[in-house]
């Protein structure tokens, strides 16, 4: 916007979001939609198979969480699709963005605390491994990186289980204690 004191980023901004949130919205979810996932529900038609025929059809392109988020809404005002679903009535987890540990790593401390100096770099001997998975899930090479001074070791896995791992990175660290003492 322009005017006599020149541009105005501010409140360009605002009426730019402004015009955004009034402008009409594709609608994907809409009552032949509707109808048509409340039909193959009770016909114990999972969300992903319902999506899949939509799309197969070229009736709609719609994603099988939307159908889903659906289901869940419908849920809340008291309907019953959700009893149509394959787990029945266990309770639905989100998939994305859970704050729960599902890496089975027991113990498992978070990257948020990590402590400042190594965030940093300030200091030697904050290391940080990392897996690398092999091409159809054969083999792994695991990876320690120091963070301050980038020394990367690294080992070849057969397997990537725990052991395995836990294993490979006592011996790059045991050969590294070996090479410093050696010093």
């Amino acid at each position: 916007m322009g005017g006599l004191r020149g541009y105005r980023h501010q409140q360009a901004n605002n009426k730019a979001q402004k015009r955004h949130k009034d402008k009409a919205k594709a609608v994907k979810l809409t009552e032949e939609v509707k109808f048509i996932i409340c039909v193959c529900l009770p016909r114990d038609w999972s969300p992903e198979q319902i999506a899949g025929r939509f799309k197969r059809m070229s009736l709609i392109c719609l994603h099988h969480e939307t159908i889903y988020k659906y289901i869940l809404t419908d849920k809340k005002q008291g309907g019953q699709l959700y009893k149509h679903l394959r787990h029945r009535n266990k309770r639905y987890r989100r998939r994305y963005s859970s704050s729960q540990n599902h890496t089975g790593i027991p113990n498992r401390r978070d990257i948020d605390e990590r402590p400042l100096e190594a965030n940093k770099r300030a200091r030697v001997g904050d290391w940080k491994a990392d897996t690398i998975i092999g091409s159809q899930h054969q083999g792994a090479i695991v990876t320690i990186d120091e963070r301050k001074t980038k020394l990367r070791l690294a080992a070849y896995l057969k397997r990537k289980g725990a052991s395995y791992v836990t294993e490979a990175i006592m011996l790059l660290l045991n050969l590294l204690k070996m090479k410093f003492s050696w010093s």
